[in-house]
Parts: C-alpha cells; structure tokens; sequence
C-alpha cells in the first residue's frame, strides 16, 4: 500500500532555545531588606540555564567542552555563611554547572571571576542577571574573562559557545539530531535543505530536519530510513565534507527515488542499499573520515 508520507517529512516543531537575558553591570548588592535564600546548589551542582538568586552557573552551547577557571572575593559585608566556590571546572556542551553560590544578605556577598582557559573556538557569550528586586535582565556583552556579584538577592548565568570546525569531516545522523544549532548554521539565516528533485522538492527547515531525524524508521520504513541517512550526507556536503564520486552518485539515485515522495514496496530494496552506501560516508568509513 502506497502511503504518502510528505506531511511526515515536513512535520516538525522548532526547537528554539531562546535564553531571556538581561540587568544593571554593577557588582554591588542593593540596599534592600534580606529577602531570604531562594534557592541554595553548591559549587559544583549540575543545573539548568535559567538563572537563581546566590548562584552563578555556567552553561557551555557548541560543540567542544570547555574549561573554566574560577576565583571568588569578599565583597561588602563579605561571603554568606554557606559561600561555595570550584577552583576549576569542565563543561560539556549543553550542560551547566553552579560554579560559585553564596547566600550573602544585602550588602554582602561575592564577586566572582569565571575565565574560560583556553577559549579555544569561543565564538561567543551571552549572560543574564536574576535579581528578587528587578528580575532578570540581560548583561550586555559579557567577556572572557568575566566578573559579577552574587548573593542571596543576585544571581548570574552565563553561556560559552564554542564551535570547532569540521574540517571536512562528516557527522552522523545522531549528531545532528541534537546539534539543531548547528543545522541551522550551515543552513544560514532562513536556510532550507533540499531533498527530492528540483521539480518535486522537500524544502526542509532547520526544526523539519530534527522531526524528520527524531522519527524512527518503524518495522524497517525504508522512507525513513533513506531520509535520515540522505539529509546526513547532505549536510555534511554542506557542511565542508568531501563526496567520493560513489556518494555523490547514491545522493542523487536517493533523491531521484524521493521525487514522488513515497518508497513504493518495489522500491526498498534500492532505498536501503542507497542508505548503506550513505551510512558508511556519515560514519566515516569512506570520504574524508568521522569527526569523532
């Protein structure tokens, strides 16, 4: 039975994490009444990226880890009673670390200093402030090295990126899956991927892409199965990676099977040796080699 699976394709939610940053670029307490601790990690804790009052969390977006040096001083009255503090800290893409917490009341607290060391590929920084009093506000152009305050009233947050290129290599499919930054970077402002023909097209935004490669290939569905291994290669071409002519030469057969926008049952045999062909190049086991 022929089943059209273009809504399939084109189905697909953006993923977009947006941070809401933004505050005031002075590293004093304000002189207000003590509003009690709000939340208290210490150093070292695993967090998420949205900013608490007495912590200061590093986040690390790209794709390589970072590591981060920290230093703390006393700052007013001096550090609260629980002040925590790590020396250093790596941090693995996507994740985020309290790195410094102190529940200081009002006047008191601690400047902390984070410097990422080496910044190698550090393509940018963004930072937000949470404060009891004002909320949070973002902190404009934040550098490396960094300092700000915090206390049981203030608390920052700030995100590393860092994006080693490829270098002509090729990623798999599980890599972009969960890099949807990095499709979009290759992608370009606005940017589609074309999959099928130029007469009958599968135009495919950065968040169709991540729903297509998020659907697994049921009972061996040999449309998903080519899909996701066919716009694997394709964004790796993009992306810097070099095609053996055998490639390029299954990219297209793929293409050309994909033009009516269904694989008929006459046609799995051939979808699935076409996406061996591009396993293999994905992988690295032709073409340039695996980015590791």
């Amino acid at each position: 039975m022929r089943m059209n699976r273009k809504a399939a394709l084109a189905a697909g939610a953006s993923l977009g994490v947006a941070f809401v940053v933004a505050c005031s670029d002075s590293s004093t307490a304000p002189k207000t009444a003590n509003p009690g601790k709000v939340n208290l990690d210490a150093a070292g804790s695993t967090a998420t990226s949205t900013p608490v009052p007495s912590e200061f969390r590093v986040c690390k977006d790209g794709n390589t880890a970072g590591m981060f040096i920290v230093s703390t001083a006393p700052a007013g009255g001096g550090y609260g009673s629980n002040h925590t503090a790590l020396s250093t800290v790596t941090i693995q893409p996507g994740s985020c670390v309290v790195v410094a917490e102190d529940d200081a009341p009002s006047g008191s607290g601690s400047d902390v200093t984070v410097t990422e060391s080496p910044a190698t590929n550090l393509t940018g920084i963004a930072g937000v402030r949470v404060s009891t009093v004002s909320g949070i506000t973002t902190i404009a152009n934040p550098t490396n090295p960094f300092t700000d305050f915090i206390n049981s009233i203030h608390g920052v947050r700030l995100t590393f990126t860092n994006e080693a290129v490829s270098s002509g290599c090729t990623y798999t499919q599980g890599y972009y899956k969960t890099h949807e930054w990095y499709v979009q970077k290759i992608l370009g402002p606005n940017g589609t991927l074309n999959i099928g023909t130029i007469a009958s097209p599968f135009l495919l935004t950065a968040a169709q892409i991540d729903a297509n490669l998020e659907t697994p290939p049921k009972k061996g569905d040999a449309f998903y199965i080519l899909t996701h291994q066919l716009i694997t290669a394709e964004l790796n071409i993009l992306g810097g990676g070099s095609a053996p002519p055998a490639v390029q030469q299954a990219i297209a057969d793929g293409n050309a099977l994909l033009a009516d926008k269904v694989i008929t049952a006459d046609e799995r045999d051939q979808a699935i040796a076409i996406s061996a062909i591009l396993d293999d190049y994905n992988n690295g086991l032709t073409g340039p080699g695996h980015c590791g």
